[in-house]
């Protein structure tokens, strides 16, 4: 299960307080900018035996695992495992957590352009940087982290994460990634998305998405608190 923003905030209180983070303007006023969602949509199947959809939207109505509603706090992406998580923007990585064994992985990052935010890389494996390592968009990170459900045999699941930092007026405050996608690449992404939900659909012979209640292209939400 994907681990709640909120529950990041003991791992980020510790690292802010060692020198990560800035104090001053509203962080909602300098948002990160990004240049990609960490993984290729074109590695995303367009098939599955048994699921009816292998990327959930940010902001998705869901069920909490204390049986409550909540919302997605960050895209979701299921495909086959080797596939790579690259960085989104020119970052420092602060923290390399480990969330359920060395081959479930969480990689926090704070981006040059906006240092009261995080960037989260969540369930990957096969990391190949350390903290206090500078990254540059495009650099490959990892690999996608092993799914445990008997349902994704051989499949790896990931998510990107983009939050204000714990030391900030709103710390659980996550953002929706595809509002934070640089111009020059924004479009491009956003058809390839449409594209593969249209061809996703089409396969699988049903609707299993409600883009009409969507916010924005990939976002139920502007954004929403973890």
């Amino acid at each position: 299960m994907s681990i709640r923003i909120a529950q990041l905030t003991f791992f980020l209180v510790f690292f802010i307080a060692c020198g990560g983070g800035d104090s001053g303007p509203d962080p909602l006023l300098k948002k990160p900018v990004i240049f990609g969602l960490g993984i290729s949509i074109s590695d995303i199947p367009l098939t599955h035996p048994v699921q009816p959809r292998l990327f959930n939207e940010f902001g998705l109505p869901t069920e909490s695992g204390e049986g409550g509603a909540k919302n997605l706090a960050h895209p979701e992406f299921y495909m086959p495992m080797g596939a790579g998580v690259f960085a989104v923007s020119n970052a420092k990585v602060k923290a390399v957590l480990e969330l359920n064994g060395g081959s479930d992985m969480l990689i926090l990052v704070t981006p040059d352009d906006a240092t009261q935010w995080t960037i989260g890389y969540e369930h990957v494996s096969n990391v190949s940087v350390s903290v206090g390592d500078q990254i540059r968009t495009g650099d490959l990170l990892a690999e996608l982290s092993p799914e445990s459900s008997q349902f994704f045999q051989g499949f790896g699941k990931t998510t990107i994460m983009v939050f204000i930092d714990s030391n900030s007026a709103d710390p659980n405050l996550a953002y929706c990634p595809f509002l934070l996608l640089d111009a020059s690449v924004k479009q491009s992404i956003y058809d390839e998305l449409t594209t593969h939900i249209q061809q996703w659909e089409a396969n699988i012979g049903m609707d299993t998405f409600d883009e009409e209640a969507w916010f924005s292209t990939g976002c139920y939400l502007e954004m929403t608190n973890g």
